[in-house]
């Protein structure tokens, strides 16, 4: 999948594909990152890190009250695509042509930070890391969701033959490499907290994963 030429065109049929598998896909991702917080507060600012066309951070911003959504991506048109589904749920984002490891992002801005299915596609992902902990507020969450190198044989297969039953062509080509170069997700801890956060933890394994790292308070000063 990474060697696909994301054209408009192709961007919008892999939104549109995308689009009708969400209540089996970014919603149940949402739920678990809203479960896992600590708190919500009304106006949380929730940023999604090469969001494409926003599946989930408007599923996220669904379960908030009143958050203010952030998404970023290198493509224009995935941006473009995310702004019309915000509006068709009349929701408000706010989009940012930007790379994962070099963030449009103010530092210590950001309430909770969503990064689906990019991280195995990163140039240098603990650079990603550390961007995403630099943006966090302290105290903020980064969760982080990829296919999984160290997933079970059996789940890999039933999901390509998914993905082979149902998916565009263009999607089915590229599918199983693309799955299969997925991050060992026991490693990702350690290297979220030498990328500067901390409480690292894999919270769900699976085909998918997800790892959630939080930004650490300023140490106090003594006396």
């Amino acid at each position: 999948m990474s060697e696909i030429e994301w054209s408009p065109e192709v961007s919008r049929m892999y939104a549109a594909y995308m689009e009708q598998n969400l209540r089996y896909d970014h919603r149940p991702w949402a739920e678990r990152v809203v479960r896992d917080l600590p708190e919500q507060r009304p106006g949380m600012v929730l940023l999604d890190v090469a969001g494409g066309p926003a599946f989930l951070s408007l599923e996220v911003a669904a379960l908030l009250a009143r958050p203010r959504v952030i998404v970023t991506d290198l493509s224009p048109t995935m941006l473009e695509i995310a702004r019309e589904r915000a509006a068709a749920r009349t929701s408000q984002i706010e989009t940012r042509v930007c790379p994962a490891d070099k963030l449009d992002v103010p530092e210590g801005s950001i309430d909770i930070a969503v990064c689906k299915h990019f991280v195995r596609l990163a140039r240098d992902v603990d650079a990603v890391f550390a961007e995403m902990g630099r943006v966090l507020k302290p105290g903020g969450r980064a969760y982080i969701i990829d296919f999984d190198g160290e997933a079970p044989w059996l789940t890999g297969q039933l999901l390509e033959i998914w993905v082979r039953l149902t998916a565009p062509r263009f999607l089915r080509e590229g599918f199983t490499a693309s799955r299969r170069s997925g991050l060992p997700f026991s490693s990702l801890p350690a290297r979220l907290t030498a990328a500067g956060l901390k409480d690292a933890v894999v919270l769900r394994r699976g085909v998918a994963s997800m790892v959630r790292a939080v930004r650490p308070s300023p140490a106090r000063p003594d006396g």
